[in-house]
């Protein structure tokens, strides 16, 4: 059987309905978290454009983070369909087979959306299998009776009484720094994702590919209820 190679993305972006990405990174790893390549851009279209990035917190954003960063360097722009054809060429490269993001529909659902706005071809271009880390999170480790009893005690709970399954508190849970905050850049986050579908992996669940779950955290509720806690 040939092994899985995931490409793990993550995507912040602008817009509540119409959501514009203005930063995408990737990591390329296979199951034992080997990282094989790592990407971070800051998308030229999006990020320059005054009436998409008007809102005060982005353009706080904007000027506290990204901006240093692009002058040192560290952060690169690109036009869209550069970006778009850097990870085609990184998935064959590699031979990707597998497509991440925790929450992914969010994240396919803003790549759509921007790859539109610039070009009318397909983002991946071939067909690839997707997996939703948020979704494998909730199935593996998040179900688990000491994540459950973890939670309840941190207050990682929602006003609704429901248990928080975010990338940041699965992160949390992982590494055991219970106090992490995450950073909500796109890099940054793919580093802590990439950690969890390594520990994910490691409970040998169903990968459930191509399944996208709009509530993974109804599968946490059930197990706690399940468990009495």
């Amino acid at each position: 059987m040939r092994k899985h190679i995931y490409l793990v993305t993550d995507t912040e972006c602008v817009g509540l309905t119409n959501k514009s990405v203005y930063d995408i990174a990737w990591r390329i790893v296979d199951k034992h978290n080997t990282v094989m390549c790592e990407r971070s851009y800051l998308v030229r279209e999006v990020i320059t454009n005054g009436k998409l990035m008007y809102d005060a917190f982005y353009a706080k954003k904007v000027f506290d983070h990204y901006i240093p960063r692009i002058a040192s360097g560290s952060l690169i722009l690109k036009d869209w369909n550069e970006i778009k054809a850097i990870m085609r060429d990184d998935i064959a490269t590699h031979q990707v087979n597998v497509f991440c993001a925790y929450n992914l529909g969010f994240d396919a659902q803003a790549i759509k959306h921007t790859n539109a706005l610039f070009n009318t071809d397909k983002f991946l271009g071939a067909p690839i299998a997707l997996l939703d880390l948020w979704n494998l999170a909730c199935h593996s480790i998040l179900s688990h009776k000491h994540f459950i009893t973890t939670a309840i005690n941190q207050g990682w709970v929602s006003n609704k009484g429901n248990i928080q399954t975010s990338a940041e508190k699965a992160y949390a849970y992982v590494s055991g720094d219970y106090s992490f905050v995450e950073s909500h850049t796109a890099l940054e986050d793919v580093v802590i994702e990439t950690e969890i579908l390594h520990r994910s992996l490691r409970q040998k669940k169903a990968k459930m590919f191509n399944k996208l779950n709009s509530s993974p955290w109804k599968i946490v509720a059930q197990r706690r209820l399940a468990l009495g806690l």
